[in-house]
């Protein structure tokens, strides 16, 4: 049985995809990309349990037709927040020096464990960083953070979500 932990990428751009690729690898991870929300939502249905957690681009395609959103990546975190799985979501931003910036949001914790389907939900800022030259710093920054929120011991699926709820719980 394949123990390797298992992260599922939500994102369109090629360049994006092929530095998160270089990044998980580093960092022992495989990752299992979808290109556009109706993937995303179609991995999460048949395989949710397999994934340690899921890291979002929020502007994407809805489907492989197109449908461009740029509240796209609050479809899949709605998703996650509904079957507990540790979730963040990168995008661009700027911050207070007028530089662009990468901002690493996470779903309100207070929703994260709701019993029934969520509609609405803030995302809370837990990281911003200046664009790195080396996009693969973004992607390993962002899975450090759920390491840090999670601790450690990120070898099984449920132990982890056992881990996100007690956080959850805390917050």
């Amino acid at each position: 049985m394949d123990k390797k932990i298992k992260v599922l990428i939500v994102e369109d751009n090629f360049d994006n995809v092929l530095t998160a690729l270089i990044a998980m690898e580093e960092l022992d991870v495989e990752p299992i990309i979808a290109s556009n929300v109706e993937k995303a939502l179609e991995i999460l249905q048949f395989r949710s349990k397999e994934f340690l957690c899921v890291l979002s681009d929020m502007h994407m395609p809805l489907s492989s037709e197109g449908g461009y959103s740029k509240e796209a990546g609050k479809i899949v975190i709605k998703e996650c927040i509904n079957r507990h799985i540790p979730s963040l979501v990168i995008t661009k931003g700027v911050h207070h020096h007028e530089k662009t910036c990468i901002e690493i949001l996470m779903p309100d914790p207070m929703f994260a464990l709701a019993k029934e389907t969520v509609e609405e939900f803030s995302l809370v800022k837990v990281k911003e960083i200046e664009c790195p030259e080396k996009k693969v710093k973004v992607w390993k920054e962002a899975f450090q953070t759920l390491k840090e929120i999670l601790g450690d011991d990120l070898t099984e699926n449920l132990k982890t979500r056992r881990l996100y709820q007690k956080y959850v719980e805390r917050s």
